[in-house]
């Protein structure tokens, strides 16, 4: 269990499974990097995490292990998975997809979720997660780690993902982390080793890039700027414009709904338990 400078009650849980679970401690140095160091200590073949706000089904380790045993070509399994809100209700169910490693680099789709077990032989040739990373450390590892083999689902809910208004994933809205997608591509793009139908799809991934970039920027309120960047992702590649601004206008609605709508919910479910004890 890495505790990575927490400042709620982590130390006294963890306390009660002294003897049971290697624990570390340390002032917070982000998630790429404590994963890593975290990593470094494992002595299994077979490396996962799990972040504090997710969950994981009591069977999702020994179907990830099985799956790896039977699949010499795989580096990385990883399950179905239901989302959650922040009092643990199921938003969505079976929001994971199957992995195609084309769309995973170009249109920055990554459907990978809390639930996710690599060779450790993998981790190591790929190199670990990059600790300059702050929102997109994940989906950058899991484009060095396709390049060494097969990334596979297993079709069954077996993980709960949380969505919640402090999550960097889905909030996020500094210029940092709208830059940070370009900076993945221009990095990735620099490798030698990428297959020829990827590299093929350089400017469009730099579109998407810069797409990504400008609902980052529509969510910090940056609208001019994120006009530009749509201008700059259009230039690369040709993507129908009116679908982008319904991207963009769904972004700025869908963060404001969705914190409301799970207010609402709580209000509603304590009004409900209140009356309860009443009666």
């Amino acid at each position: 269990v890495i505790d990575d400078g927490s400042t709620d009650g982590t130390p006294d849980a963890i306390a009660r499974y002294a003897g049971k679970v290697v624990t570390m401690r340390h002032p917070n140095m982000g998630q790429a990097r404590s994963l890593n160091k975290g990593w470094a200590r494992c002595r299994g073949q077979i490396l996962g995490y799990l972040s504090a706000d997710d969950v994981l089904l009591p069977s999702a380790v020994s179907h990830a292990v099985t799956l790896l045993e039977a699949e010499p070509d795989t580096v990385m399994v990883y399950s179905d998975c239901d989302l959650i809100d922040p009092f643990s209700r199921i938003i969505r169910h079976s929001v994971a997809k199957e992995t195609n490693y084309e769309e995973l680099v170009v249109k920055q789709e990554c459907y990978i979720g809390p639930g996710a077990f690599f060779r450790r032989l993998a981790y190591e040739q790929a190199g670990g997660w990059d600790e300059r990373l702050r929102v997109a450390p994940d989906r950058e590892f899991w484009m060095r780690l396709g390049l060494l083999g097969k990334i596979t689902m297993i079709p069954q809910v077996l993980a709960y993902y949380r969505m919640h208004p402090q999550s960097i994933s889905y909030f996020h809205s500094t210029i940092e982390d709208s830059l940070e997608y370009v900076a993945v591509m221009e990095k990735y793009f620099e490798r030698r080793d990428l297959p020829a139908y990827i590299l093929a799809k350089r400017n469009e991934a730099f579109c998407w890039a810069y797409i990504v970039g400008a609902r980052i920027h529509v969510r910090g309120g940056r609208f001019v700027t994120a006009l530009r960047w749509i201008k700059i992702a259009q230039s690369l590649h040709h993507v129908p414009v009116l679908s982008v601004y319904i991207m963009m206008l769904r972004t700025l609605i869908g963060r404001h709904y969705q914190y409301g709508r799970w207010m609402l919910k709580n209000l509603v479910s304590r009004q409900i338990q209140v009356k309860s004890k009443i009666l």
